[in-house]
């Protein structure tokens, strides 16, 4: 991944989080190579690609859901985790700690489902 562009390595690393665990930003932009980039991984998610990708695995450092100014994502969020398994104390947060994708499983290349003219790097093997 390391020829891609930012955009295309956030979402290739959201598009590879199993069903029914977790990401923070901060864990997707230091996977990512940017770690401090962590609301510009929100960007990347609120901007969408024109096909749907897990956006909703992603939440904040502290477990919660963050709607970024938008008032509809949260609930849809929050939905769509509860449908995965999710379950919320009753503060708000889910169990990063049980849930969170330990990252050493993710892909070092994913098929992006969104057209990119980036192509895996040459020394690439899986």
């Amino acid at each position: 991944m390391k020829d891609s562009s930012f955009r295309d390595r956030v979402l290739t690393i959201v598009c590879a989080i199993p069903e029914g665990l977790l990401l923070t930003y901060g864990d997707v932009a230091t996977a990512a190579g940017t770690p401090r980039a962590a609301r510009a991984v929100g960007a990347v998610l609120r901007a969408g690609t024109g096909v749907e990708i897990p956006w909703h695995r992603v939440v904040n450092a502290k477990g919660r859901v963050s709607g970024g100014g938008d008032v509809a994502r949260p609930p849809l969020q929050i939905k769509r985790l509860q449908a995965e398994g999710h379950r919320f104390g009753s503060d708000g947060v889910l169990n990063l700690a049980e849930r969170r994708w330990d990252l050493k499983e993710a892909p070092t290349w994913h098929d992006a489902p969104w057209e990119s003219k980036d192509q895996p790097p040459d020394d690439f093997s899986e």
